[in-house]
């Protein structure tokens, strides 16, 4: 399994057809993600580390992103590229690649968001510092993603606030580990496993 966004970038751009009409499918074998539900909305919908965005910012490299049905209800899942492209399926022409998501917006589409889980699976990239309250970012996102998959609620805000800090806190108690509240490199190692 994959289950990381730059290994599943890297290998989506190795896929050059198939999937037509079946952007889900593409995106899952990308990630190695077993199959769970029947379209891309249904996965965006039952995704619990969602992040709703109109626009591009903040979309981590290799992210799944989602867009709202149009025409028909099953709207459509990429991976993100970087720089206002995607990778994706095109029912079209059934061939896989680059695309811009500026023009599948022009066609109608409506970006809708990303997401850290795809079927129920942690999809978030390696954490690898010793975060803090105070640190922000994408990399926190991936922190937060980490530790709802371990069963701690939190919003997937990317800021290393009190609530995180908490979190973090009873999973390294729950586990065994000093209880300092920052992502010490042993639960740095435990949080990476949680999928």
């Amino acid at each position: 399994m994959t289950l990381n966004p730059i290994p599943a970038l890297r290998a989506a751009k190795k896929i050059t057809k198939g999937y037509g009409g079946q952007c889900l499918a593409f995106v899952r074998t990308a990630y190695g993600v077993p199959s769970k539900y029947a379209s891309a909305w249904e996965a965006w919908e039952h995704s619990r580390m969602q992040v709703k965005a109109t626009t591009l910012d903040g979309v981590p490299r290799g992210a799944a992103v989602f867009f709202a049905p149009k025409g028909s209800p099953y709207g459509h899942v990429a991976i993100y590229a970087g720089n206002g492209q995607m990778i994706t399926s095109d029912s079209a022409t059934n061939k896989v690649g680059s695309q811009s998501v500026a023009l599948w917006q022009r066609a109608g589409w409506k970006l809708v968001g990303w997401s850290l889980d795809l079927n129920g699976q942690c999809i978030a990239g390696i954490i690898g510092h010793n975060y803090k309250i105070g640190a922000a970012g994408t990399r926190v996102r991936y922190a937060q993603a980490h530790l709802i998959a371990a069963g701690h609620p939190l919003t997937l805000d990317g800021i290393y606030g009190t609530a995180t800090r908490a979190a973090v806190t009873a999973y390294q108690r729950k586990n065994g580990l000093k209880p300092t509240g920052t992502t010490t490199r042993a639960t740095r190692k435990l949080l990476n496993k949680e999928r």
